[in-house]
């Protein structure tokens, strides 16, 4: 079966400003603006990116979309969720299991809009990223990755190995028990999906989805980011 997103995009350097990342937004996209504002958040020069699962459980998903398709200085894989909505049009069954894990600001939408919204997805929110950086490549992935970097960008994937990357909480429990492995070819993986009360650190993966928790959601630089492995 094939994989229906984009399975990879590969991001240029940023020369102008500052590398931002977050966790899932899961529609409290206005949340994460205020904390960009709140940190000095250069819009004309620095980049956001996210972890996937823009949407579902918050108060305004289809807002989540809009604001990445709308701002040029955002970038987001996808997320399970995303999938799910994707999926949704397809079947019944897909359909009730979105609804029954956040999906129901679907009810109050009509299919055309909807539609809409899944062209952002399959338009800017593809399985993963490498961004080019000072510190090397970073990738983003939504929940877990392969030993081998380069198979998300130089293979075609089947549909099983692309839903492990989305859903797998393997990597992170592997980090929590400290037995972490190494992610080849890449110098620092970011993934969301598993929420955290802290950041997890692994050999070269960070884990940062702590909206949940009592710390609140994180929002790091690129230096800050690498610094967890530097330090971890």
């Amino acid at each position: 079966m094939r994989f229906p997103l984009k399975q990879h995009v590969s991001i240029p350097k940023n020369e102008r400003g500052q590398d931002w990342f977050t966790g899932d937004v899961h529609g409290e996209w206005r949340e994460l603006l205020e904390l960009m504002l709140l940190r000095d958040f250069d819009f004309s020069a620095d980049r956001l990116f996210m972890t996937g699962d823009l949407i579902d459980r918050g108060r305004d998903s289809p807002g989540s979309l809009v604001f990445l398709n709308r701002s040029d200085f955002v970038y987001s894989i996808a997320g399970n969720h995303e999938l799910m909505f994707f999926e949704s049009l397809y079947n019944q069954d897909d359909r009730d299991m979105h609804l029954r894990n956040g999906g129901e600001w679907t009810l109050s939408e009509d299919e055309a809009y909807l539609d809409r919204l899944r062209g952002i997805i399959a338009d800017q929110m593809p399985l993963s990223l490498s961004i080019e950086t000072e510190f090397g490549t970073v990738g983003l992935v939504h929940a877990s990755a392969p030993y081998e970097w380069s198979s998300l960008r130089d293979e075609e994937l089947d549909y099983k190995d692309c839903y492990r990357y989305m859903v797998s909480r393997s990597d992170c429990k592997e980090c929590e028990e400290g037995k972490p492995g190494v992610i080849k070819g890449v110098d620092l993986v970011i993934h969301g999906h598993t929420q955290t009360d802290g950041v997890v650190v692994g050999r070269n993966q960070i884990w940062i989805d702590t909206a949940y928790s009592k710390i609140g959601r994180k929002l790091i630089t690129l230096s800050e980011a690498v610094s967890y492995i530097q330090t971890g």
